[in-house]
């Protein structure tokens, strides 16, 4: 099959008019962006999204809720690398059936499960923390760290306080808005071994400059890239920290593979309770800073 071919197809594939945008041009999706901001029409479109998803929350976490085995008002986190921490029925942005299963953002588990076993992050900085499952999960399974977590929806950071108290970590962790690049340095600064993580919608292409923060490129970075949000970022984030750091990538399994990596009891009959609604291909990318000129050598 030729190569225009095989573009053709893909094009004609594509689910949506964005993909199929992105498809023909990086420069064309960047240029309706753009207008979409100017316009007002992208801020209207993320208003109703975030209302939408607000109810679909709401609803799907009283269905689970109220049809599994967790009728209470918190459940237990059964496996994956916060396994035992306690969770409340609540959650935002998010649905709870995949978190509390344990098998939500399965692809980065083991990243977490490495970090966990290592113990020697005394700084945790999550951006875009939701509700807490990571801010809340690293305070539990690393009792030495410092975490720091933000974002900029308030009923979130209300949420990640109760689910501090619920696990008794509340005094390990700090709670605020916005983050932006000079209070991401100083905290980095402070710390003598960090490691962030960034999920943001697109604004990991601003946060993720170590011109700006120059205390990244001693940070390890964990960051979900939203690429078809911020046209180009993968790239330049990629170019930004392929000298100082070690860089793995991952992309998103369907929501249905999930099912083979719960243990036989804990699978749901209903699939719908794993959703997580990521747009595929979705990316991760774990950076790990190379810490010595040896590293930096080894690299070379």
């Amino acid at each position: 099959m030729s190569d225009l071919k095989r573009a053709f197809l893909e094009l004609r594939r594509s689910p949506t008019v964005t993909e199929r945008i992105y498809l023909i041009s990086p420069l064309l999706l960047a240029l309706l962006k753009d207008l979409a901001r100017s316009t007002g029409i992208s801020a209207d479109r993320d208003r109703r999204l975030r209302e939408r998803m607000a109810t679909q929350v709401a609803s799907e976490n009283r269905f689970f809720s109220n049809n599994g085995e967790h009728l209470e008002d918190s459940a237990v986190v059964a496996q994956g690398p916060f396994a035992g921490l306690r969770y409340g029925m609540f959650s935002a942005g998010s649905l709870l059936g995949a978190k509390i299963l344990g098998c939500y953002e399965h692809e980065i588990a083991p990243w977490f499960q490495e970090a966990i076993s290592e113990a020697r992050y005394d700084c945790f900085v999550d951006v875009g923390c939701a509700e807490g499952y990571y801010a809340v999960g690293m305070a539990v399974r690393c009792p030495n760290i410092q975490v720091h977590a933000f974002d900029i929806d308030s009923k979130a950071l209300e949420l990640v306080d109760r689910l501090a108290e619920l696990n008794g970590v509340r005094a390990s962790i700090s709670v605020a808005g916005e983050c932006n690049e000079t209070l991401l340095n100083d905290l980095l600064e402070r710390a003598r071994s960090a490691l962030v993580l960034l999920d943001i919608e697109g604004a990991e292409d601003k946060l993720l400059d170590p011109i700006a923060v120059p205390a990244l490129t001693r940070s390890d970075i964990i960051v979900e890239l939203h690429e078809h949000k911020a046209p180009g970022s993968t790239y330049r984030i990629l170019q930004r920290f392929s000298h100082t750091h070690k860089i793995d990538a991952i992309a998103a399994m369907p929501d249905e593979k999930k099912l083979a990596v719960l243990d036989e009891k804990s699978r749901p009959k209903d699939i719908s309770i794993l959703r997580e609604g990521r747009r595929l291909p979705q990316l991760w990318l774990r950076m790990r800073a190379y810490r010595s000129e040896a590293d930096v050598r080894a690299k070379c």
